[in-house]
C-alpha cells in the first residue's frame, strides 16, 4: 500500500467512499508521538520532541521495503538514521491498540541508547515530525470528500501537536540536567577518571539547587521501574547512584534512600562496600552518620556479605584487622565484635561497653585486666596523664563493682608512683572506694591471673 498522498488524483477519486473515508480517519486521527510515548522512557520522549522542536529532523527518505521510512536526525553534531515503519497503513485499524507493541518489534535506530536501552530519542523526534507531516497535509484529503471536513481535523490535529511540543517544555536548567543524566547513563565514567571532575561538578550543582533538585529528582524517578527489570540497566543505574552521593553528599543520599532496597542483593552488597571502602571521601565524611545508620539495619546475612567482601584483603595482618573493627563496628557486626573481644585496646572496648550489652560484664573484666597491666609498666610523664584520661573515661560506663576494686588494686600496688596515685585521686573520692577485699581481689586476681 502506498502513501494516500502520493496516489494519483484519479486513483483516489475512484476509492470506494468508504475505504476513502477509513484512510481519511487514519491520518487524521493516527498519532506516532502518542504511540511511542506508551513505551518510552519520559525523560527520552521530552529530549525527542526538543529535538522536533529545535528542527533537528533534517529529512526523511523512503526505504525500498513498502511503507518504511528512514530519517535523518542531528543530535550533538552528529546525525542518526532512525528507521519507522508507517504503522497507520499497515496495521488494521480495528488493531491499532497494538501499533506501540508493533512499533517496538520492528522500529530501530543506528545511536548507542537505542542498542542498550530501546527506543530512542531520534525515534521519538521522528515520530513528531510524522505527526507534523500528515497533520499538516491533510489538507490534501479534502478532495476525497468534502462532508469530511478534513479542515477542522487537521486544525485539531496541530493543536494536540502543539500541546504535546508545549508540556514537554521544562525549565531550561532542568532540561541540561535532564541531557546530562541520560548522557552518563550512556557513558558511566569512573571516579578515576579524569573527566570525573566536571560530572562531579554538574552532581553537585544539582545538589546545590534546592529550589529545582526536588521536582527532578521525581521526574528521573518515573522511569526507573523499566531499570529494575534488566539487570544490565540496573547496574549502571546503582554505579551511577554511587557516584552521585560521592560528589553530591545528602541530596543524592536522600535521593536514593527508596530506591536500594528494590535492587538486585549483588549490587546492594556492591553499593554499600564502594561507600564503605570511600567513607574518607570529603562528600561522604560529612554524611557518613547517615550512611552508618542505615548501614546498622541490614539484615545479617548482608552484613556478612559486606564484611566478608572488604576484610582480610591486605597482605597487612594488622591493617586486615583495624578495618574488620572499623567495618563491624559500622555494621554492628556483634558476633565478630564477640569473638574478638580479647584482641581489643581499653578505648576500643570501652566504645563496645554500651553497644555488646551481652558482654558487659566479660568486656568490663578485660578492661580491668588490660588497666592492670598498664599499671605495672606506665612510665611517668605524658604516660601518667594519659593512663589518667582513660581510666576516667571507663568510669562512667563502667561495672561500679570491678572499676572499683580495679582503682582499690592500683592504688594498692603502686603507691611508689604518687604522681599517678595523685592523678587517679583528682577524680576520685578516696573515701568512697572500698577497702580491698581478700576474697574479691583473689578472685579478680584469678580472672586476671595474678596470685
Amino acid at each position: 500500500m502506498r502513501l494516500l498522498a502520493d496516489l494519483p488524483t484519479n486513483s483516489r477519486a475512484n476509492l470506494p467512499t468508504s475505504l476513502r473515508a477509513d484512510l481519511t480517519t487514519s491520518l487524521a486521527t493516527f498519532s506516532y508521538s502518542k504511540t511511542v510515548k506508551e513505551i518510552t522512557d519520559s525523560i527520552i520522549f521530552g529530549r525527542g520532541q526538543k529535538l522536533f522542536l529545535d528542527n533537528f529532523v533534517l529529512n526523511s527518505h523512503k526505504l525500498t521495503l513498502q511503507n518504511w521510512l528512514r530519517f535523518e536526525v542531528l543530535d550533538k553534531k552528529q546525525t542518526y538514521f532512525p528507521k519507522i515503519p508507517l504503522l497507520h497503513l499497515l496495521i488494521p485499524f480495528d488493531n491499532w491498540n497494538n501499533s506501540a507493541l508493533a512499533f517496538e518489534e520492528v522500529a530501530s535506530c543506528d545511536c548507542d541508547y537505542f542498542a542498550t536501552f530501546g527506543i530512542c530519542s531520534h525515534l521519538v523526534a521522528s515520530c513528531c515530525w510524522l505527526d507534523s507531516h500528515f497533520k499538516l497535509n491533510s489538507k490534501n484529503l479534502s478532495n476525497l470528500d468534502s462532508n469530511l471536513n478534513s479542515k477542522n481535523q487537521n486544525s485539531n490535529g496541530q493543536k494536540n501537536l502543539l500541546d504535546q511540543i508545549f508540556a514537554a517544555e521544562i525549565d531550561k536548567t532542568q532540561t541540561i540536567w535532564l541531557n546530562n543524566w541520560q548522557y552518563y547513563l550512556l557513558h558511566p565514567i569512573s571516579p578515576k577518571n579524569s573527566s570525573w571532575f566536571k560530572k562531579a561538578s554538574w552532581l553537585r550543582e544539582v545538589a546545590d539547587k534546592s529550589e529545582l533538585n526536588q521536582s527532578f529528582g521525581v521526574r528521573i524517578k518515573r522511569d526507573f521501574a523499566s531499570f529494575y527489570r534488566d539487570f544490565y540497566k540496573e547496574k549502571i543505574l546503582t554505579a551511577l547512584s554511587f557516584e552521585t552521593i560521592l560528589a553530591g553528599g545528602l541530596f543524592w543520599w536522600n535521593f536514593w534512600q527508596s530506591e536500594i532496597d528494590l535492587w538486585s542483593e549483588d549490587l546492594q552488597i556492591k553499593f554499600w562496600s564502594n561507600l564503605w571502602q570511600n567513607r574518607n571521601q570529603n562528600q561522604l565524611k560529612l554524611i557518613w552518620k547517615n550512611i552508618s545508620d542505615r548501614l546498622k539495619t541490614l539484615e545479617i546475612h548482608q552484613k556478612n556479605q559486606i564484611f566478608g567482601v572488604l576484610s582480610n584483603k591486605s597482605n597487612n595482618s594488622t591493617q586486615d584487622f583495624r578495618i574488620s573493627l572499623e567495618l563491624s563496628l559500622d555494621l554492628e557486626l556483634l558476633s565478630w565484635l564477640e569473638d574478638n573481644l580479647e584482641h581489643f585496646d581499653i578505648e576500643t572496648l570501652l566504645k563496645l561497653n554500651p553497644v555488646l550489652i551481652d558482654e558487659f560484664e566479660k568486656i568490663n573484666t578485660l578492661i580491668a585486666k588490660k588497666f592492670l597491666d598498664w599499671s605495672n609498666f606506665v612510665q611517668t610523664g605524658d604516660n601518667y596523664e594519659d593512663f589518667a584520661r582513660v581510666l576516667k573515661a571507663w568510669q562512667s560506663v563502667a561495672d561500679e563493682r570491678i572499676w572499683s576494686e580495679t582503682i582499690s588494686q592500683i592504688t594498692s600496688l603502686h603507691r611508689k608512683k604518687s604522681k599517678l596515685i595523685s592523678l587517679i585521686k583528682e577524680f576520685t573520692d578516696k573515701t568512697t572506694l572500698p577497702k580491698p577485699k581478700t576474697q574479691s581481689l583473689s578472685k579478680l586476681g584469678r580472672i586476671f591471673g595474678k596470685n
